[in-house]
Parts: structure tokens; C-alpha cells; sequence
């Protein structure tokens, strides 16, 4: 048989036998094309579930770089790195990604020429993610089939018609530093943020939730303690578009004036007429109106005393959202919408608690969302002075008690009747500590000398500048003088804030005889 098949196949014409041998090769080279290209698709599928493995185990892009023509290195923050080749456009099979609001995850999506693409689906019809399967695919018996178990099973998707598309990824735009965008074959795109992005989102959430906290107290108390101690213009090109306000209780807070951001989001606390008591508000568009700050249905309290909303973040494979607690941190939840959606967290997300501030020399005053105006004094001098007779002597072995007066002019919106409300609004020290041979053996505020005196009201600014002075009892007791032509010192400190004002006392020495 072998023979009379080589007998026949010499006696075809050489034009023949040249075609024949041209189409075993064609056919051969196709295979290997095919198998060349589902190895590429495979290889890609691969690199994609180890792009989403690495970020929901939080391990975010940390730089991109293209070593060559199309070929991108990406590392994470682990220093782990993935290589990313540009891909071509083609009709069968167009693997792509899809988010599914659904499940918070990216799954796997495949189409099959100009159909619509569709969602990868285990048997129980559920979408697979990207991050938990690896789908594998080949060409058999003249269809593009798919294995979701590593190549033990597989199933047909559609017949292999040619024109195949060769890779997932169609390019890489790097060029934000807060985000990578990944474009696709399929003509999607999605976008993961970078690890500067969480870091800058993780810094901007600390900075928001103590200006939460010194929101509240300024709208619900207008608490006299709280002053700023530096502002900083911020220019929209030549434009002075708000500021930036430090306080010197150590919060921050900035207020846009009308500058819009892609993204924002507006608090502001307003009081309810029915009961009294001021609730946090929220919107998420500027026409808006605002809508009540909730948990569980029930409205957030402003006041200071009930706990203030902490916002935080919450990555779900690339994309962030913003979340919010309202028990210190010991729970959280997403922070969502009217429509219930979460809120996402960007590099362009502005949170505003005012709508405009006037900067003058010696105040600001703030105008909240709602109308309602809040000033504050731009500084606040304290001077320490000595009540003492005009000269005296000190011998030793005796005690001597006198006050110490400290006068402190502020400039605010409200009066402070007593030195209780006047400490506790203002907290410092008074320090004494006596040298040469003297001890200080008492050193206690006198509220009954408390005074409180109005040098100027502004009505149009709803601010009132008064000096108050409050009264310290000190004791002072001399142990042996050594040598009477030396004074004997009594050094005091005053500490406020991160500011301190040293005075000495000194005496002059004696001997009893």
C-alpha cells in the first residue's frame, strides 16, 4: 500500500506536488500561529490576574516605565514587577475586563467579533473575577475553547474564523501620577490609582477629619481658644482663589472661594428648629440641596460632645471610596450618595465646610454653607506682669506671698464671664520655680480677682476684643542667704500653645538678726 501511495504521488505533476507541499506548510504555520497566539492571551490573562492579585492584597503601582518600543515594566510597592506588552485589535476572541458594581471586582468579559461582549459565567452562572480566576484558552478541532480549572475542562466558546486578536492590552497611559489607565483591546479602559494617589488620599483624610473636629466646635461652640495662627493664599493662575488656614490647636482647614473641582463633597452643620440640636449636612453636587449626615437612618449630631464623623478610605481592586464612622473608628461604612452609590475617592476630591472667608489684620471672618458668618482672631498676645511693691526685702527663713496677674487681650465672638469658662476655653500654665536658696511652696489661680475688660466691639463683625486678667497666688519661702548683696530669684514661665514667656523676680537679700 505504502508503495502504490508513492507510486501515486510520483506520478502527480510536479505543480501539483508543489501546491500540496505549500498548503501542508500553510496549514502547519496556521497552527503554530494559533498556538502561538492563545499562548500570548493566556500569557496576558496571567499578567492580569497577577495585576489584581497584587492590588487586593494592597500593593499598589508604584512607577511604570516602558523599556522598549510597546513593553512596559510595572512595579508595586513591594517592588514585585509585571511586564506589559501593547496588543493588536482583532474580531476573535477580544478577552476584556468590566466592572461589576455588583461584586466591587473587575471580571472577565469575551466577545467574538462585532457581537457585544459578554460576561465570563462559572456553572452556576456567576461572573468570574479577574482577580480570583485565570481562565485558559486554545484552538481545537476549529473552535476557541476555554478551561476555568487549569486545562482539566473545557467548553467551546465560538468557531475560529480568523483576524484573531493577539493580546488584552492595547496600550498603557501612565501619564497621571495618581493613576495608570490600562486601554484594552475590546475599546474599554480602566484605571488603578498609584501609590502616591493612597498615600495623598490616606494624608488628605487625616487633614479632613481634624478639620471635621474643628468645624464642629467652631459652628456649634465658637469655641474663644480657637485662633489662627498662619494663613496661606491659594492662586487659581493670577486669581486668588481661597485659603489655607492653620490653627493653633493644630488643625488645618481650607476654603475655596468658588473654585470648582471635578470632584466635591460639602458638609456643613445646621441646626433643626423642631428640637434645637445642630446635625452634620452633606451634598455632592453644588446646586444641591443638602441632605442629612446618617447612620443607621438616624441623624449625625454636631455637637462636640456627641463625637464628630471620621472619614477614611477603602481600596476595592484599584478603585477607592471614601468611608465614614461614626463611633471613633471603631466601625466604618461607605459614604454614599442620595442614590445610595459610594462616593469615589480621586486625587481631585475637595471637601468644603465654607463658602467664602474675609482675611483682615487682626481677624477672619468665615461664611459657612448655610449663611451663617464665624470670626476668628488672627493673634493673641499674653503679657505676664509682676504685681509687687516697689521694693522690699527678703530674709531668710521666712515666707512671702504675693499675685502674679496674667493679661490676655482677645479678639473674638464671644465674652467669657468667669476664669473657669475663661481657662478652660484658654489653657496655660504658670510655672514658678525659686533659685538661690528659695522655694516656691504654693502657686494657685485666685478666680475672685478674674476681671474682664471690653476695649472694642464690632458689631458689623460680630467680634468683641477684651483684655482679660487672671490672678495667681504665690508663696514663697527662704531658706538660708548666703550672702545678702546677692538677690534672690524667682523665675516664672507661662506656657500657652507652643508659645512661652519667661519673667524673674528677683529680691533682695537678708539676713534676721
Amino acid at each position: 500500500m505504502i508503495m502504490l501511495l508513492m507510486c501515486a504521488v510520483a506520478l502527480l505533476p510536479f505543480s501539483c506536488v508543489s501546491r500540496l507541499e505549500d498548503e501542508v506548510t500553510s496549514l502547519r504555520n496556521r497552527v503554530t500561529a494559533l498556538e502561538t497566539l492563545a499562548g500570548d492571551i493566556n500569557s496576558q490573562i496571567e499578567t492580569v490576574n497577577a495585576l489584581f492579585s497584587r492590588l487586593a492584597a494592597n500593593d499598589y503601582i508604584e512607577s511604570v516605565q516602558e523599556i522598549s518600543e510597546g513593553v512596559h515594566v510595572i512595579t508595586f510597592s513591594s517592588k514585585e514587577a509585571l511586564i506589559i506588552r501593547d496588543g493588536q485589535d482583532g474580531t476573535s476572541p477580544v478577552i476584556g475586563l468590566k466592572y461589576d458594581s455588583a461584586t466591587g471586582h473587575y471580571c472577565w468579559t469575551v466577545k467574538n467579533g462585532n457581537d457585544p461582549a459578554s460576561w465570563m459565567l462559572d456553572d452556576k452562572g456567576n461572573k468570574r473575577t479577574a482577580d480570583a480566576t485565570v481562565p485558559k484558552l486554545r484552538i481545537k478541532d476549529g473552535f476557541w475553547q476555554v478551561s476555568y480549572d487549569n486545562g482539566i475542562n473545557w467548553s467551546n466558546l465560538f468557531e475560529s474564523m480568523g483576524e484573531e486578536g493577539r493580546t488584552i492590552f492595547k496600550s498603557i497611559d501612565w501619564s497621571d501620577p495618581y493613576s495608570v489607565t490600562f486601554n484594552l483591546t475590546d475599546g474599554t479602559s480602566f484605571s488603578v490609582q498609584t501609590m502616591a494617589c493612597i498615600e495623598m488620599l490616606s494624608a488628605r483624610c487625616d487633614s479632613l477629619n481634624a478639620a471635621i473636629n474643628s468645624y464642629s466646635t467652631l459652628a456649634t461652640s465658637i469655641d474663644p481658644g480657637i485662633f489662627i495662627s498662619s494663613i496661606t493664599e491659594i492662586m487659581d493662575g493670577n486669581r486668588l482663589a481661597g485659603y489655607s488656614f492653620k490653627f493653633e490647636n493644630g488643625a488645618g482647614m481650607t476654603i475655596l472661594n468658588g473654585v470648582e473641582k471635578t470632584d466635591a463633597v460639602w458638609f456643613n452643620i445646621a441646626q433643626d428648629p423642631a428640637d434645637g440640636k445642630y446635625y452634620w449636612q452633606v451634598k455632592y453636587d453644588e446646586a444641591a440641596n443638602f441632605d442629612w449626615l446618617t447612620s443607621g437612618g438616624v441623624r449625625m449630631t454636631a455637637s462636640p460632645y456627641d463625637g464628630n464623623p471620621r472619614v477614611g478610605i477603602r481600596d476595592s481592586l484599584g478603585l477607592s471610596y471614601f468611608t465614614v464612622s461614626y463611633d471613633e473608628g471603631r466601625n466604618w461604612s461607605l459614604l454614599t450618595d442620595p442614590s445610595g452609590n459610594p462616593v469615589t475617592a480621586t486625587a481631585s476630591t475637595s471637601f468644603n465646610f465654607f463658602k467664602d472667608a474675609e482675611v483682615y489684620d487682626d481677624h477672619v471672618v468665615l461664611t459657612t454653607l448655610s449663611g451663617e458668618t464665624i470670626s476668628l482672631a488672627r493673634t493673641r498676645e499674653k503679657i505676664l506682669y509682676l504685681d509687687l511693691p516697689a521694693s522690699f526685702e527678703a530674709f531668710e527663713d521666712s515666707t512671702y506671698s504675693f499675685n502674679v496677674f496674667v493679661r490676655d487681650t482677645v479678639v473674638g465672638p464671644s465674652l467669657m464671664d468667669s476664669f473657669d469658662e475663661y481657662s478652660t476655653a484658654v489653657p496655660m500654665d504658670l510655672v514658678a520655680m525659686g533659685m538661690d536658696g528659695a522655694v516656691v511652696t504654693a502657686n494657685v489661680p485666685d478666680p475672685q480677682l478674674f476681671k474682664r475688660e471690653i476695649l472694642n466691639v464690632d458689631m458689623a463683625a460680630h467680634i468683641v476684643e477684651c483684655v482679660y486678667t487672671s490672678a495667681y497666688r504665690i508663696s514663697v519661702k527662704l531658706g538660708k542667704i548666703q550672702d545678702s548683696r546677692l538677690p534672690v530669684r524667682v523665675v516664672f514661665f507661662l506656657k500657652w500653645d507652643d508659645c512661652t514667656v519667661m519673667k524673674v523676680l528677683e529680691l533682695k537679700g537678708g539676713r534676721l538678726q
